[in-house]
């Protein structure tokens, strides 16, 4: 067991949470009070060997810190708790979050709720939550929280070991984002599926998946993601270090 904040952790589930926060709550952070590239400098050679090992978050948030205060007030909650690690309450101010939501916010709130289990290594109620948020995200033609919703849902089948299913999952987020111009949610595929590939041992794919992601990555002007994908290059493949 893991002890922190004065908790005991299963160290499995401490380390992809700690992943998690690594990978994406400094960016939910900014987004709320700054720009990603000031994020970017703080991200040390530890957080970036650790977002290798669990592949990077869709975050999507659709408004969520700007809607309605019945919806924005426990979402803040949620938010505060998810600084401490209180994954559980997290969960609950969520869903309180829901009760009053409507339309796509719902779709983000079960994105999330759905990373939170994942964060605990619960992954039957992560891909509960998850496929709930993409069915919703179908129904209200949500192309961005579709494509979040996959790529998250292909994260835990990776964390399960199950590459094949991963890798299809990543397929078709990367295909959905595509097909709507949402460059985040492609370069973030196209690093998870460059990582599945090196997990099954086939690096000349997983050079060409990691240089893709990498390319849009500049292209769009993120940092943070950049960052992790080089740490991808350096860490795991032959040669590399």
């Amino acid at each position: 067991m893991v002890h922190f904040l004065g908790h005991y952790y299963d160290p499995t589930a401490f380390w992809t949470m700690i992943a998690i926060l690594g990978a994406g709550v400094y960016g939910l952070v900014f987004y709320l009070f700054t720009a990603w590239s000031k994020q970017a400098e703080r991200i040390d050679d530890v957080v970036d060997t650790l977002t290798t090992k669990v592949g990077q978050i869709q975050w999507y948030l659709d408004g969520l810190p700007k809607s309605e205060d019945a919806v924005r007030k426990p979402f803040e909650e949620g938010m505060a708790a998810l600084h401490a690690f209180k994954w559980d309450e997290v969960i609950g101010h969520f869903t309180t979050a829901m009760t009053h939501a409507a339309g796509t916010r719902l779709v983000a709130l079960l994105n999330l709720i759905g990373l939170c289990h994942y964060a605990l290594c619960r992954w039957q109620q992560a891909l509960a939550g998850l496929e709930e948020s993409a069915s919703l995200a179908d129904l209200f033609q949500d192309s961005h929280g579709k494509a979040a919703a996959l790529g998250n849902m292909g994260l835990v089948f990776r964390a399960q070991g199950e590459l094949d299913k991963a890798l299809q999952y990543q397929e078709e987020a990367l295909a959905i984002a595509r097909g709507v111009g949402y460059q985040r949610g492609a370069a973030t595929a196209l690093g998870n599926m460059g990582n599945i590939h090196l997990d099954k041992g086939e690096f000349d794919k997983a050079i060409e998946y990691l240089e893709s992601g990498l390319s849009m990555d500049r292209e769009i002007g993120d940092p943070q993601g950049e960052a992790s994908t080089l740490g991808n290059v350096r860490g795991r493949l032959p040669g590399q270090g």
